[in-house]
């Protein structure tokens, strides 16, 4: 994108201060380099909910407890990429450090018994997940917190994680 909008600047640390909206650019730009069947998108709530616990029922990824060593939480910056040890599936930095956008619209209920739900197709809010380096106490990056915002809004604490979904090519 040819600059990086963090407060925490470092090749070490993921990229902060940024809004959905400037997600959504990043996107573009990478989806026309995405190989035919390919393209990048935020994770659904769902999606980020489920890459979150591996397969854990926990109140995070690690067990029902949580230390500084696995959650980034009550600093005064993000910490590093691979800060702690990854999930189950070989996920990092899942809780906190930074929260992370998903491409849902916010909806105060939200249910994790269906099968990949998704959001509301349309809202004032934009879903954010997984906690940050500043809160205060752990319990603000479970696997299940949520937070959202205005897709405008940008802080020094809102980052991102893409995925890449396979689309079929029709001939």
């Amino acid at each position: 994108m040819g600059y990086n909008p963090s407060q925490f600047k470092g090749l070490t640390h993921p990229v902060d201060s940024v809004s959905w909206d400037v997600c959504q650019i990043f996107l573009q730009h990478l989806n026309k380099i995405a190989p035919a069947g390919w393209r990048f998108t935020l994770p659904t709530e769902a999606q980020w909910e489920y890459a979150c616990r591996a397969g854990t029922t926990s109140t995070f990824n690690t067990g029902n407890k949580q230390s500084k060593r696995n959650a980034v939480f009550g600093r005064r910056k993000t910490a590093n990429v691979k800060y702690g040890k990854p999930n189950l599936w070989g996920i990092y930095d899942m809780h906190g450090s930074i929260e992370e956008w998903c491409s849902d619209w916010y909806q105060s209920r939200y249910s994790n018994k269906k099968v990949d739900p998704t959001g509301p197709p349309e809202g004032r809010y934009k879903v954010l997940r997984g906690g940050d380096w500043w809160s205060f106490d752990v319990k603000y990056c479970r696997s299940a917190v949520r937070y959202y915002n205005l897709p405008y809004a940008k802080f020094n604490d809102y980052g991102f994680r893409i995925i890449m979904e396979h689309t079929p090519v029709l001939d």
